[in-house]
């Protein structure tokens, strides 16, 4: 019996009163043991921020309240940052924290933590305790609930319900039979690892991934802006653009095909407001189809001294999810038809995570519903949206509307 309890730390010193390490602690009840672990951090003004590290669990026998506890102590790796600056991964920089652009904004330093925990009890409830220690001072131990309960054996396959876990960053190696413990309790699919890591027995084995142009330097697969230039370097792409990095990046989805993925979770969205012809032609036909409304170049309505229909505007910014879905669709046509030239047929299902915007017009997802097989919205993202202020409630009825639309 294992379940996965993950912990997150960030923690603020003053410059100059750094640490030289920060050690996290872990105290379990003798009966209940770490079976794995892993960890990743988030480092000040990078935009990923996942970066598995090689964390050691020392362990050590300790008595707390009169009862055997094991305590599992974390010392973190230490990193530089470019400014020289030593431990700068164990400080906040709240200036940067507090300066959210639009979305999740750059991130701050903090440390994850997850351990994969086992116990032979059954049933019942045991307290562990958590806390972090650096030379000069200490938090508070804080108390952590373990309840066991037991989770009935699901007696047939879920078919209709897809019920996806994800593995990272924990190793097939050192988790032997997860596969068959998750897919005891209904579990139908991992991410994290191919079939060729854990071996066989889901019926989902997702990876992430995103559209070509996303991963390409090429000057044609950035977005032309109303000036008729290629905006080089900036985050907006163009959905048309089938360059030679686009065969070159579904050539890397076809091996994840032969590596026995068959669910490709799109990662975050780009803005995707071009002007070149490709992408104003797919605009003519998005208008063609769902509308009366005759085509006009976007670069005359989308000028501050536009008078005629303020609808070509909407439409316009709609046209993003229109085109996101339109490329999906292409990408998952040439990843079916080359795992039907291989024989292999477990499937091409698309997941979509994110949208570049939340359109006004229903038909806009039109596309996008048909070369997404299921949904599994990132809410985080649009924590931070400044339209939504940090509120969970309209986070959450933002996405219950665009899933009234996509139905």
């Amino acid at each position: 019996m294992t379940s996965y309890v993950p912990f997150a730390y960030e923690c603020l010193f003053e410059k100059g009163k750094w640490p030289d390490e920060v050690e996290y602690v872990l105290e379990l009840p003798e009966d209940t043991r770490v079976q794995t672990s892993a960890g990743w951090y988030m480092r000040r003004g990078r935009a990923t921020w996942r970066h598995n590290a090689p964390f050691k669990i020392k362990r050590s026998k300790i008595i707390r309240d009169g009862k055997p506890f094991v305590k599992h102590s974390i010392i973190l790796p230490k990193w530089q940052d470019t400014d020289k600056r030593s431990l700068i991964n164990y400080v906040v920089p709240v200036g940067i924290r507090d300066r959210w652009k639009g979305t999740v904004g750059r991130y701050s330093g903090m440390h994850n933590l997850a351990f994969n925990l086992s116990t032979k009890l059954t049933e019942g409830v045991r307290k562990a305790f958590y806390y972090a220690k650096w030379n000069g001072g200490r938090q508070e131990p804080q108390e952590l609930e373990l309840r066991v309960v037991r989770v009935p054996e699901v007696q047939k396959s879920l078919e209709r319900i897809v019920s996806i876990v994800s593995l990272n960053p924990f190793k097939a190696e050192k988790n032997p039979g997860m596969i068959q413990s998750l897919k005891r309790i209904g579990v139908n699919g991992i991410a994290g690892g191919s079939p060729k890591e854990w071996g066989p027995g889901m019926r989902y084995y997702a990876t992430w991934v995103n559209f070509p142009m996303y991963h390409s330097s090429d000057p044609e697969a950035f977005a032309m802006g109303i000036d008729g230039k290629r905006q080089v370097g900036g985050s907006t792409r163009c959905m048309t653009y089938r360059g030679p990095d686009w065969k070159k990046y579904m050539t890397d989805l076809f091996k994840k095909i032969d590596n026995g993925y068959n669910v490709y979770m799109f990662d975050d969205a780009k803005p995707a407001t071009c002007y070149d012809d490709k992408c104003k032609t797919e605009f003519a036909s998005m208008l063609k189809e769902h509308t009366q409304l005759p085509y006009i170049d976007p670069a005359e309505f989308m000028t501050a001294n536009w008078k005629g229909k303020t609808e070509y505007k909407s439409l316009w910014h709609d046209f993003q999810i229109w085109i996101y879905g339109d490329a999906a669709q292409e990408m998952k046509n040439e990843m079916i038809e080359y795992a039907k030239n291989q024989n292999i047929t477990d499937g091409v299902y698309f997941l979509q995570s994110s949208s570049p915007v939340s359109p006004a017009h229903s038909f806009a997802h039109a596309k996008t519903t048909e070369a997404f097989d299921f949904g599994g919205m990132q809410a985080y993202i649009y924590c931070y949206y400044n339209g939504y202020h940090g509120s969970p409630k309209q986070i959450g009825r933002n996405l219950q509307i665009r899933q009234e639309r996509a139905e």
